[in-house]
């Protein structure tokens, strides 16, 4: 089984429109992969599916299913980067590669061209 870390964009993404690339990566191949995740990506995967200016631009939003999007959440395993380095042209990224570092991932699924320096 393929060992993956998404990024928010790509996580975001899936949920908000299940036919999407995102989304079809994130829901119709969930048995070919395990996700890995750190309280801090939670936490920003959680923020960004909250921001006002995305609930109020997007109806599926609201009607967005929070119990797939937990259910996805426990079946993730959790791992905890012992240090996360600067090392991205975007220190918001970095947490991202620390964690697929971590996990020993197969991927970090992003829309980035290039995440690091």
């Amino acid at each position: 089984m393929l060992r993956v870390v998404f990024d928010t964009v790509i996580f975001v993404r899936g949920r908000l429109n299940p036919k999407s690339r995102c989304g079809r990566i994130l829901a119709q191949h969930r048995d070919e992969y395990r996700l890995f995740v750190s309280p801090e990506v939670l936490a920003e995967y959680l923020e960004v599916l909250h921001r006002p200016e995305l609930m109020a631009k997007s109806e599926r939003i609201a009607g967005l299913d929070m119990r797939t999007t937990l259910g996805i959440f426990r079946q993730a395993e959790v791992v905890e980067p012992a240090q996360i380095e600067p090392i991205s042209r975007d220190p918001a990224d970095d947490k991202f590669l620390a964690l697929a570092a971590a996990a020993g991932a197969d991927y970090l699924v992003t829309e980035d061209r290039t995440c690091w320096s």
